[in-house]
């Protein structure tokens, strides 16, 4: 059909097949208007709530069990892959796959990756200072307990820098609060390689008990772990293998001042402290060289002025060599203001110079030659030796005596305290003493020495009976027959013993030309043990 014109008819139209519009005009829809299909298929126009859905087509990401009307039911899939931007999320809960460090902006955290992090950040805040920061567990980790401290908890903490690493604090504390703590502090590259300070406790409690100062060393080298103190860059002090070191002055000073030196070894003949004085400028010491001095000081005035009152000195007699070593001491004293004097010589030579008089106490042994007014005495005449008539020697009084009672009657040989002597069992300290304070008489310097007495028997007499006297009658006496020509001593002490105070009934001893009697007297404590002397029964 062909209209040409306008015609308007009042009838309903039928389409079997599919209806389409062309030439459509465009323009503007009415608001809340819309075409659609009536329940007998009519095109209609509706508006808002003026009909209802009858199906959707789900797209992707979206499902339903019921697309169909009237009102279709739309559900959104849980996985989203298609969503490529998306609007402000004003609120919500997350509970989706992690979101990766690559999709997260620039000033977010990443910890798996190299970040500089900026900006001041806050963990607690002071109002919940409890706030930890935690590592691989709930005891490692940083705390700030109180305003302005830093709190790191750790089992081992270890700061690894390539370079140093610096504290700039008033006090650095290092505390461990609990029994048998011991604390320790160590500097080096490991456990066999470094320096340790270590406090240790009292066992079971912390009280402090000692501080040690440990070197660790996996070298053979001798010296290696040593201690050197440097002041201001200049070595004063070094601690080796062997002992200490020290370059200048050392100075004990307050109440109690006390330089010691102690030998712990068991004591001999060549055992016992040492104080060693040494000059050495890698040349031979010259003749008239000092090899070292002792000087005793004291203060003049309230200012702290000293002066040297006395000193003692070891001087070389000679250039020293391998086979030349003589030495002298000599001995200062003062007189006067800082007048030093030397008062006494000991030379190589043997010779004992005094620059005075010489007064001589107690005097028990002497060896050598006396001169007296330019007179030389080259001789002691002792018991049983035949007079000598001369201008040379001297005689004992036991020569004397013998002299006097040769070929009489007497029966007793006295044995005075002057005649005994220690044997070398206490040491260094050989000597005995006259004891002229309280109970009187002769006594050891030890208590580990004996008193020996050596008698002399008259020619043609015998000895027959020894008894000593002193203050402690538990002393052990024995009796030793002797000679001048050989070693050895054969006991003539009873079988039953003998102690000081009472007779001894040796077996009879008679005189030759060789014999004589030694007495040994056992005493056990040096300090109050006297021996007032002994007298030997002669017959004959």
């Amino acid at each position: 059909m062909k209209w040409i014109g306008q015609h308007i008819y009042d009838l309903t139209s039928r389409f079997r097949s599919d209806v389409y519009l062309e030439d459509i005009s465009t323009g503007t829809i009415a608001s809340g208007a819309h075409l659609g299909l009536d329940s007998n298929n009519k095109i209609v126009k509706a508006v808002d709530g003026g009909g209802d859905l009858t199906s959707i087509v789900a797209g992707t990401g979206l499902s339903g069990t019921s697309l169909t009307g009237p009102i279709p039911t739309l559900n959104v899939d849980a996985a989203q892959t298609q969503i490529t931007s998306i609007g402000t999320i004003a609120t919500g809960v997350w509970n989706g796959t992690a979101i990766a460090s690559a999709y997260l902006d620039a000033d977010t955290m990443h910890l798996s990756g190299a970040q500089d992090i900026t900006g001041e950040k806050t963990i607690g805040g002071e109002e919940a200072p409890t706030n930890k920061l935690y590592f691989r567990g709930s005891t490692s980790y940083i705390n700030s307990p109180t305003v302005n401290d830093l709190e790191i908890a750790a089992t081992d903490i270890t700061l690894d820098a390539a370079g140093g690493i610096f504290m700039e604090a008033s006090d650095v504390t290092v505390y461990d609060p609990v029994n048998d703590g011991n604390p320790t502090i160590s500097l080096g590259s490991s456990a066999t390689n470094r320096f340790e300070i270590k406090t240790a406790y009292n066992s079971g409690a912390q009280t402090l008990d000692e501080v040690y100062f440990n070197t660790y060393t996996a070298s053979s080298t001798n010296n290696d772990g040593r201690y050197i103190w440097q002041v201001d860059e200049v070595e004063l002090a070094r601690m080796l293998d062997a002992g200490f070191i020290v370059y200048g002055y050392i100075n004990a000073s307050g109440d109690g001042a006390l330089v010691q030196t102690k030998n712990s070894t068991a004591s001999s003949a060549t055992e016992g402290g040492k104080l060693k004085l040494v000059c050495d400028d890698g040349a031979a010491m010259a003749d008239d060289h000092r090899l070292g001095v002792i000087e005793f000081q004291g203060a003049e005035d309230a200012s702290s002025n000293r002066q040297t009152g006395a000193s003692i000195q070891a001087m070389c007699d000679a250039a020293w060599s391998a086979s030349e070593n003589g030495t002298r001491l000599e001995f200062y004293t003062m007189d006067g203001n800082a007048s030093s004097e030397l008062s006494l010589t000991l030379d190589s030579d043997l010779l004992a110079t005094f620059a005075g008089a010489a007064t001589i106490t107690g005097l028990t042994t002497l060896s050598g030659n006396l001169t007296f007014d330019s007179v030389a005495l080259t001789g002691i005449q002792t018991s049983a030796e035949p007079f000598v008539d001369n201008d040379t020697s001297l005689m004992t009084s036991a020569a004397i005596d013998d002299a006097i009672i040769k070929g009489g009657s007497a029966t007793i040989i006295k044995v005075l305290p002057r005649d005994f002597l220690a044997n070398e069992d206490g040491g260094v300290n050989k000597s005995i003493l006259y004891d002229d304070t309280g109970t009187i008489g002769v006594r050891t310097s030890s208590d580990n020495s004996e008193l020996y007495a050596f008698v002399e028997i008259p020619v043609g007499k015998t000895a027959t009976s020894v008894i000593v006297y002193g203050n402690d009658t538990n002393n052990v006496v024995e009796v030793f027959e002797a000679d001048i020509n050989a070693s050895g001593l054969a006991d003539k002490t009873p079988g039953a013993g003998c102690v000081v105070g009472t007779a001894c009934d040796i077996t009879d001893v008679a005189a030759d030309a060789t014999n004589y009697l030694a007495i040994r007297v056992t005493t056990t404590a040096a300090a109050s043990d006297i021996v007032y002397g002994a007298a030997v029964t002669i017959s004959g």
